[in-house]
């Protein structure tokens, strides 16, 4: 359903195109009719690299040395290349563009450039209006589940919210989740998007709190009983930024005391509708254009299933949300057992046949962020 292209380095996916796939049939319970959803248009409209807002008619004005410009730049990036974390940045590099142009071949993104350069304003206005809206409803405690074949949206938090099939969440504090899953419940698949401590995302909290989240230590996600959770063949990912003290953690702390063992890491590269990089690639420890996904296991996975393996790279248009990770569970289905157990902590959206926990896992549920269509399935 996600994806769109797949080779031995990685895969170009839609986000944007899964979600409309597991919502093609949704119930809404009060009024006995199903909808087709998907998500508003401009969610995943970013057709330029993002830049600052006084940049915008200073390229208008003058794309053609804009864009000899960029091509100096690249040169001199290829120059600077040789100082630590270097090498990754330029493999990343490679591959994506090795990925792209096997892309372009079949036409899985629109490589048309395109020459409006409004900075992605429609994206922009839909995040904004989000974020207005988050403070209703990210903090409520609750708890639920639909045992449903198929998707349901239903009033809850005073909003209609959308839960896809066979699908559990606990909307609470990840630190409390543990108390209220059954003592020998086991996970295949634990995903993790922690809320890292960030300079940046300090500074939105001081300025609008309902944009911002409740950020962690690293010794606070090293109290986690991720060990307890995660079956003896398990595989766990963690999304991770690219600072390297929190890298570091990750792999040489958090995973020993969990009693897991590093695999690999994956890279998330971000790119326009165009298939352009949505910032260049910088000497490090500059902003990249790629997040990354850090993989360990239970010691005894290698001999039952396959392990991920280093520097693969998923491409795809980022949602216009802050922290709307696109879905892993296809791109993941050969490294999982046929019918895996999944669990996501720190979730935004729920997923079919996971369980999801955080205390911002509804945010992305809203009806608002959708538009539907009516269809004359009803369900079984």
């Amino acid at each position: 359903m996600s994806i769109l292209f797949s080779s031995s380095q990685g895969w170009v996916i839609s986000h944007e195109k899964y979600i409309k796939c597991i919502y093609n049939n949704v119930v809404l319970t009060d009024i006995k009719k199903t909808v087709s959803l998907s998500y508003l248009q401009n969610l995943f409209c970013i057709i330029n690299p993002f830049i600052y807002n006084d940049q915008i008619s200073k390229i208008y004005r003058n794309e053609h040395t804009v864009k000899q410009s960029r091509k100096k730049k690249k040169l001199a990036f290829n120059r600077c290349l040789g100082v630590t974390n270097s090498e990754e940045v330029y493999c990343i590099n490679e591959i994506f563009n090795k990925i792209i142009q096997c892309a372009k071949k079949f036409n899985f993104l629109n490589f048309n450039k395109t020459e409006q350069y409004n900075n992605n304003a429609d994206a922009r206005e839909i995040s904004e209006r989000f974020f207005k809206n988050l403070s209703s409803y990210k903090n409520a405690s609750s708890s639920g589940s639909n045992t449903n074949d198929y998707a349901i949206a239903t009033n809850c938090f005073d909003d209609l919210i959308i839960f896809p099939a066979n699908s559990i969440f606990y909307c609470c504090d990840v630190k409390e989740l543990f108390n209220k899953l059954e003592s020998n419940r086991t996970f295949d698949f634990i995903l993790m998007d922690p809320p890292w401590w960030n300079k940046y995302i300090r500074r939105k909290n001081l300025k609008n709190v309902a944009e911002g989240y409740k950020m962690m230590y690293n010794h606070e996600l090293k109290e986690l009983p991720i060990k307890s959770f995660l079956c003896n063949d398990g595989l766990l990912a963690i999304w991770c930024t690219n600072s390297s003290s929190h890298v570091n953690d990750v792999i040489n702390i958090l995973f020993p005391n969990w009693g897991i063992e590093y695999c690999a890491t994956w890279y998330w590269m971000k790119v326009t509708k165009s298939g352009e990089p949505v910032c260049n690639f910088s000497k490090p420890p500059g902003k990249q254009p790629y997040e990354r996904i850090i993989f360990g296991s239970r010691s005894g996975r290698t001999q039952k299933y396959r392990q991920p393996e280093e520097k693969k790279v998923i491409i795809s248009v980022p949602s216009a949300i802050h922290s709307h990770k696109p879905p892993l569970i296809e791109v993941l289905a050969s490294y999982l057992p046929t019918h895996p157990a999944c669990l996501e902590l720190f979730a935004r959206y729920l997923l079919p046949n996971w369980t999801s926990c955080g205390n911002q896992v509804m945010c992305l549920q809203n009806m608002d962020l959708f538009t539907q269509e009516s269809t004359s399935l009803e369900p079984s």
